[in-house]
């Protein structure tokens, strides 16, 4: 339902931000309709003491001010582009650099827009965004769908998508984690359902081969670990990207069906993060940038996505959208 927080209430490009909140006796959810990003996230911890797990600003000043996408939908495309060169049928697209040599997260994406409302109850809200064609150089309007519902302790993420022209879509939450709240993430324990992770070309794109992770330990989290173990070894893909930034190929699930992704603990709090997806990767992100204000390492993110880059790609996971299809999938977020 909407929250009247004066902090978050403006007019940006003649359309009003608001925030909104869904809770019930088990934990509450903030969310802004700038990005249409979570804002709070809050829990108590195994001591009965509410703990916020989602970080980023208080106001919405805060998000206007930086490029970080904290809490927000990424989209058109989450993750990189190589170059922002993007061919579809023959015809190519030239996508804005904004991160190197890449194309990251559409450029400025669904992060940037403001969503309308389209409906509400009391534990669930739907957003929804009109992407016109060429906007940030892809093509296709694109009408885009993301629907919040909390449920116990449970909060599932929808993402819908349509469009008129032949384009590709990759939606994801880039929710920025900690579940003590605050502090340093390596005491973390963490564990993804992946036997496999992409390692990257030194322009921070998928070389386009897949590493086993039992041969190559420093990866591999399919046993629960701190996160700390092993993220300050000598690794060339852990310098590479200052820590992790990796997208790890989740176990095949049935298509259309929520699977088993990765599992957050707070060594402080005790609480419990379990995530599910329908999509075919998790991007692991050790916050190791960040802006003023904010330590490095604070957080943790587990994007669940396709793969980057993937429209370089023919071996990976199709990301094309054609009009007439529709592009759904789902996170969850379970906390115990």
């Amino acid at each position: 339902m909407l929250s009247k927080r004066e902090d978050f209430q403006r007019v940006l490009n003649g359309r009003q931000v608001d925030f909104f909140v869904l809770q019930n006796s088990e934990m509450s959810v903030g969310l802004t309709n700038y990005g249409c990003r979570l804002v709070n996230i809050i829990v108590k911890g195994k001591d009965g003491k509410p703990v916020d797990v989602e970080i980023g600003y208080k106001t919405l000043d805060g998000y206007l001010s930086t490029d970080n996408c904290f809490g927000a939908i990424i989209g058109r495309y989450a993750n990189r582009i190589y170059k922002g060169d993007l061919k579809i049928d023959g015809i190519t697209y030239t996508l804005p650099i904004n991160n190197g040599i890449n194309c990251l997260h559409g450029g400025v994406g669904f992060d940037k827009k403001v969503f309308q409302v389209v409906a509400q109850s009391e534990n669930s809200i739907q957003l929804a965004l009109t992407d016109e064609d060429g906007s940030n150089g892809f093509p296709g309007t694109v009408e885009a769908k993301v629907t919040y519902t909390l449920t116990g302790k449970t909060l599932e993420m929808k993402f819908e998508a349509t469009t008129d022209k032949k384009t590709v879509i990759n939606m994801a939450n880039h929710s920025y984690l900690n579940m003590n709240g605050s502090g340093n993430i390596d005491g973390h324990v963490l564990q993804i359902q992946s036997d496999e992770y992409l390692p990257l070309t030194p322009e921070f794109v998928p070389t386009g081969e897949s590493v086993k992770v039992a041969e190559d330990k420093i990866f591999d989290f399919n046993e629960e670990k701190k996160i700390g173990q092993d993220i300050h070894k000598e690794h060339e893909q852990l310098k590479l990207a200052s820590g992790y930034d990796h997208c790890y190929v989740l176990k095949k699930q049935k298509c259309g069906e929520c699977g088993f992704a990765a599992k957050l603990v707070g060594d402080v709090s005790g609480i419990v993060l379990k995530v599910y997806t329908t999509q075919p990767g998790v991007q692991l992100y050790t916050d190791n940038f960040m802006p003023e204000n904010f330590e490095i390492r604070t957080a943790v993110c587990l994007e669940t996505q396709n793969y980057p880059d993937s429209p370089h790609h023919e071996e990976f996971p199709s990301v094309v959208l054609a009009p007439g299809a529709k592009y759904e999938h789902k996170c969850i977020y379970s906390f115990e």
